[in-house]
């Protein structure tokens, strides 16, 4: 028995995929939990999600990464997840530009929830051709302090780099027992908890 490992605090942090439907935020998510691509995979109904627990300054993190639905019928269902994540992802696809134009839509749909939450910009399908200019898409994030990442879920280009830049964004420059100090240890919690209350989640806003 591994009595061990299951008395070692577990920190969840809550993770939203957003972006419009087809820019390929499941595959993204496949890739980086099973390090698998299936181009067939059926479109997103709502919400669903998938978690992997990676170890970080020697603590367990659990990843509970939620996959949204980008269809508009959907939308108001993926708006109850902000506030209690910890982090978002913003999709779009490389090769789609209405896609790259629906990026101001997602950031100020979050904003308007919850201002204050971390966000990363991913450019998705980079194994294809681009339809989209690179120095715009640097541009564009630079002017809203998004850090982005052009990937690929078919090869696994910057999938892993793009997960451990979220984990980074949120916990680094913390030491190891400000981590466990600050956050909360519950497995079956999903995110952060407030700085006065460690057993309840912070509001990202």
């Amino acid at each position: 028995m591994n009595s061990e490992k299951e008395k070692d605090p577990i920190i969840i942090l809550k993770i939203l995929i957003l972006g419009d439907s087809g820019v390929g935020k499941t595959s993204i998510l496949i890739k980086y939990i099973n390090n698998k691509f299936d181009e067939s995979h059926i479109a997103t109904i709502g919400v669903d999600y998938m978690d992997k627990t990676i170890k970080y300054k020697n603590i367990n993190i659990k990843l509970q990464i939620w996959d949204t639905s980008g269809q508009e019928k959907f939308r108001s269902i993926a708006r109850n997840f902000y506030r209690n994540s910890d982090a978002i992802f913003i999709v779009f696809d490389l090769n789609n530009k209405d896609t790259y134009n629906s990026i101001k839509q997602w950031i100020n749909d979050v904003e308007e929830h919850c201002p204050n939450i971390k966000k990363i910009l991913l450019g998705n399908k980079s194994d294809l051709e681009k339809n989209v200019s690179e120095e715009i898409i640097k541009n564009f994030a630079k002017e809203n302090n998004l850090q982005y990442f052009e990937t690929s879920a078919k090869n696994g280009t910057n999938i892993k780099e793009a997960f451990k830049a979220m984990v980074d964004l949120l916990l680094g420059g913390k030491s190891e027992q400000e981590i466990l100090n600050g956050f909360a240890l519950h497995e079956s919690d999903l995110s952060i908890a407030s700085e006065n209350q460690t057993t309840k989640k912070k509001k990202c806003c």
